[in-house]
């Protein structure tokens, strides 16, 4: 009886070690994961775990600087990220053991040795009980034969089950009882295994110290070489559009991969439109960008504005008419700055140096100077070969004369004692008024007027106005007159004796007076208003 007794010894020692396994010290196992599985957070943890999560693009991290240009490339990036989480790393490992307790197997098998002792000094009328015990026993051999799942082995390596047998060539995660998955290679659990890690399914999961981090999200560096977009933990094999990096920094992704020789706009997952270089996104430029489609867009913010018209400034430092976003490189006509002066634009490009006539698409014709409409210029301004009057900055009436255009040319001779100039032209019978000062006169009128007849010709010379009236005349009246020289004045034509509406004479553009400058009434009686005494007068 004592030998028997010490054979069943043996055999409890032995199965009700590999029953603690079985029962105690490892959960049962749980299925593999799929593509659409969702890994569960580790019940037991004993460390703080810095976690990375996705943000989505909004207009919080606009900015107002004009254009940065940032080029970084994938060095930056492996800078950033492959120093992150070490000391985490390295606690990890100490902890490993945490989901895979060993302190219940030692306690347990204390138990069982203590079992085991009892059993050797069991009466004989205690062998039915004996005898049970050895059926239980047997039992549980056979669930640890069947057992399927990772447990640690007396080499200190946890292993991959199934049905009790060590799976070898098995390559992958596994899940433990936890709700944790781990990564096996060759049927043993990786604890030093850090980065992305491939699965059954032939996808890329994120490990740490071995185990798949299923709250993580962030661009990991493949040992490829490649950048790799992980949600919770997973790679998105099928997302394509831009994902942030732990920087703050957004890249372009195709297909969950990084995009480094991408330069050009791409389209994000929102369906806005980014500009990238080198992969990255832009987010401090504005401009013009060129897309694959050869069409010119405006940038803002490293952002497609849609809404946007009116002139954007390129890289090359030249200005374009933008419409709606797109650059219109048909448009010729004036475009509006957001500062609200206008600037000529000729196909699409604004035409900083030209000073001159342009017509707007509304069919008026604008005074340009240096690219910019001059809102206040009055005078003439030539134009395909031909001079026009322009007065606010608009073109009015057609092209003058070539006797005005002589006038305006022989005007930037004189001086002045007040800032206006008055011109005589005896063959072309015109009177001109200028403003200004010399070598930048302008004109303000040209006016039709009647000269001296060959045999009472107006004298000609330079002069100076002098005394003023309103009237004279006897059969006949002049009204509002203005001497430039003796009995030489200007005045309106001849009007009956006391009368401003009916006309004795009101011939203009011919030598008929006897030596005054005859003109239109309004004419006459601006200058009696508006033209100071000492004013030059040239009449040639």
């Amino acid at each position: 009886m004592k030998k028997k007794i010490q054979i069943r010894k043996i055999k409890i020692g032995t199965v009700m070690l590999c029953l603690f396994f079985t029962l105690g010290g490892m959960p049962a196992y749980a299925e593999e994961a799929n593509d659409n599985v969702t890994f569960q957070e580790e019940a037991e943890q004993t460390q703080e775990e810095t976690e990375q999560t996705y943000e989505k693009i909004s207009s919080d991290e606009s900015e107002n600087e004009i254009i940065a240009d940032e080029a970084e490339t994938d060095e930056i990036i492996t800078d950033e990220l492959e120093n992150t989480g070490e000391e985490d790393r390295e606690e990890d490992v100490n902890n490993t053991d945490s989901d895979l307790d060993q302190q219940s197997v030692t306690n347990r098998e204390a138990q069982l040795e203590q079992q085991a002792n009892e059993s050797e000094n069991v009466p004989d009328s205690q062998a039915d009980t004996a005898d049970k015990s050895e059926e239980n026993i047997q039992q549980n051999q056979q669930s640890v034969d069947s057992f399927t799942g990772l447990r640690k082995e007396s080499d200190g390596i946890w292993y991959y089950f199934v049905d009790g047998a060590v799976q070898a060539t098995y390559t992958g995660l596994v899940q433990h009882s936890t709700g944790s998955w781990y990564y096996v290679k060759d049927g043993g659990v990786q604890f030093d295994a850090n980065g992305l890690v491939k699965h059954t399914n032939n996808v890329l999961y994120y490990v740490q110290n071995g185990r798949m981090k299923s709250n993580y999200t962030a661009l990991v560096k493949h040992t490829d070489g490649i950048w790799y977009y992980v949600v919770n933990g997973k790679v998105q094999n099928n997302y394509t559009g831009l994902a942030k990096h732990t920087t703050g920094s957004w890249y372009y992704v195709k297909k969950g991969k990084i995009q480094f020789g991408i330069t050009g706009l791409v389209k994000h997952s929102t369906g806005s439109w980014y500009y990238v270089v080198s992969g990255k996104m832009q987010a401090n430029f504005r401009g013009l960008v060129k897309h694959t489609n050869g069409t010119w867009y405006y940038i803002e913010n490293g952002e497609k504005i849609e809404n946007y018209t009116g002139l954007a400034k390129h890289i090359t430092g030249s200005w374009y008419y933008v419409k709606k976003g797109k650059m219109q490189n048909t448009y010729t006509g004036l475009a509006k700055h957001v500062t609200g002066s206008w600037y000529y634009v000729k196909k699409g490009k604004m035409q900083n140096t030209y000073t001159g006539l342009a017509k707007h698409v509304t069919g008026t014709w604008y005074y340009i100077e240096k690219g910019k409409w001059n809102s206040s210029f009055n005078g003439l301004t030539k134009y395909n070969g031909k001079f026009y009057n322009v007065k606010n900055g608009k073109k009015y009436g057609s092209s003058i004369t070539t006797s005005q255009t002589k006038m305006l040319q022989k005007t930037q001779q004189y001086n002045s004692n007040t800032r206006w100039l008055i011109l005589v032209d005896t063959n072309a019978n015109k009177v001109g008024i200028f403003t200004g000062a010399r070598g930048a006169w302008s004109q303000k009128y040209y006016w039709s007027c009647t000269t001296g007849a060959s045999s009472t010709p107006t004298v000609k010379g330079q002069f100076t106005v002098g005394m003023k009236g309103l009237s004279f005349g006897s059969g006949y009246t002049c009204w509002y007159y203005t001497q430039f020289y003796g009995n030489y004045l200007f005045h309106s034509v001849l009007y009956n004796p006391g009368s401003m509406t009916s006309i004795q004479d009101g011939r203009l553009g011919i030598n008929a007076s006897h030596g005054c400058v005859r003109l239109n009434l309004e004419n006459a009686k601006w200058i009696y208003n508006n033209i100071p005494t000492s004013t030059k007068v040239v009449v040639y």
